[in-house]
């Protein structure tokens, strides 16, 4: 599958073309960065689930970080999608982000997987042999000890490599990122931009192909719902968030369409199992 990231810099006036793009990258799940729609809402757009927020303008340094909660073939991902302040931003709003950024990831259960992904406005280090960057990649450094910095992992040519440019003076750069922890238990494969897609940004669009084998039902998160787990909790405060709730009124009658006929008590126990995995996947569970 693959997992990608791309700074848009507004989507109001290129809503169509872009879906259009996404559509013909064949993308899995793709994070959308600098889109500044000002409304809230979760929509479909072709093969696609469109999820999306705004904030008042005193609160985006601190907004500049969403999450997702998602099973992928039994593997639990939080996948969050970043938007960092640029250089020219005042000290404040940067260090309300990495608080923000900070208390998000000491959240996240161990257990999980962690894809971060976006427009981190930063430059990484070269180090042979490092578990956080390795050899491939840019400048100056990073120090997220229990991460690692997906793009300097694999081999490229430095078109490749360069995630954001400005024609008139030359410049390039690399400052859209994918992140995972350093012990990930999910195989990457390779991590690039790619050049033929395009929706009016100076940004490339970042894709990384990832491996995910399918997870036994005992090693996945299907056991929360087993009736002897009366502990499980789930954040029941984000159903007032319409696009989570829209979300979680979608998940819950798609998976009861996959329902066969049984004995009363076994389609009881199904029932059960798949009201609490489609909660858990809108929902997550609480800490």
């Amino acid at each position: 599958m693959s997992i990608e990231t791309w700074n848009i810099q507004e989507i109001a006036t290129k809503t169509d073309e872009l879906f259009r793009e996404i559509k013909r990258s064949n993308m899995d799940i793709v994070g959308l960065t600098e889109a500044k729609k000002n409304a809230r809402c979760t929509e479909e757009r072709h093969v696609y689930i469109h999820i999306y927020s705004s904030v008042p303008k005193e609160e985006r340094a601190r907004s500049g970080v969403s999450t997702v909660q998602m099973d992928l073939k039994g593997h639990l991902l939080s996948i969050i999608v970043a938007y960092a302040p640029n250089n020219d931003a005042n000290m404040a709003d940067k260090d309300a982000f990495c608080t923000e950024m900070t208390k998000l990831l000491e959240k996240i259960s161990d257990r999980k997987e962690i894809m971060m992904i976006g427009d981190l406005n930063a430059r990484t280090g070269w180090r042979v042999d490092d578990p956080i960057v390795e050899l491939y990649d840019e400048t100056t450094r990073v120090n997220r000890t229990l991460l690692k910095i997906l793009n300097g992992w694999f081999k490229h040519k430095q078109i490749y490599q360069y995630t954001w440019r400005q024609s008139p003076r030359k410049l390039r750069s690399i400052i859209d990122y994918i992140v995972t922890k350093q012990k990930s238990r999910h195989l990457m494969k390779d991590v690039r931009t790619f050049r033929g897609f395009e929706c009016g940004s100076d940004h490339h669009l970042l894709v990384a192909k990832i491996y995910l084998s399918f997870k036994r039902k005992n090693e996945s998160h299907e056991n929360l719902a087993d009736p002897n787990t009366a502990d499980v909790r789930y954040n029941l405060y984000n159903l007032q968030d319409k696009s989570t709730r829209f979300l979680y009124q979608l998940r819950l009658p798609t998976k009861l369409l996959t329902m066969q006929d049984d004995t009363v008590n076994n389609m009881y126990q199904t029932v059960k199992k798949k009201i609490h995995k489609a909660a858990f996947e809108a929902l997550g569970e609480r800490q």
